[in-house]
């Protein structure tokens, strides 16, 4: 893929490109993860609490929020486990000028020494 843009002929412009980061997850999402799963575990206290003065039937309907609600915090929880890895970086927004522009992206690795898939 490097070779094709390095010999090419294709007019490339960078002026509107912009150049991010890489993560395994975004780091916004795992700081979501994270919040998500504190709610959760409020939430889930609240819900013991609440279920020692219900009738049997009434604790069996709260039991099963609890445990889907439990559900959804292992799996917050194997997320939060994933945090956030720097996998390199992505140039977007290139500009390749001609009859017919089109935009290209490039991955790269850390240190932006060579494009990678």
């Amino acid at each position: 893929m490097e070779s094709k843009y390095e010999t090419s002929d294709q007019d490339l412009n960078f002026d509107g490109s912009k150049l991010d980061s890489l993560y395994n997850i975004s780091p916004q999402a795992y700081a979501d993860s994270i919040k998500k799963g504190n709610e959760l575990d409020v939430t889930l206290a609240e819900l013991e609490t609440q279920i020692e003065h219900l009738s049997q039937a009434e604790s069996d309907s709260v039991g099963l929020i609890s445990a889907r609600l439990t559900k959804e915090r292992y799996q917050l929880l194997e997320l939060a486990k994933t945090k956030p890895a720097f996998i390199g970086w992505k140039l977007s927004g290139v500009a390749v000028a001609g009859d017919k522009p089109k935009i290209l992206s490039f991955n790269f690795d850390k240190g932006i020494t060579k494009i990678v898939p």
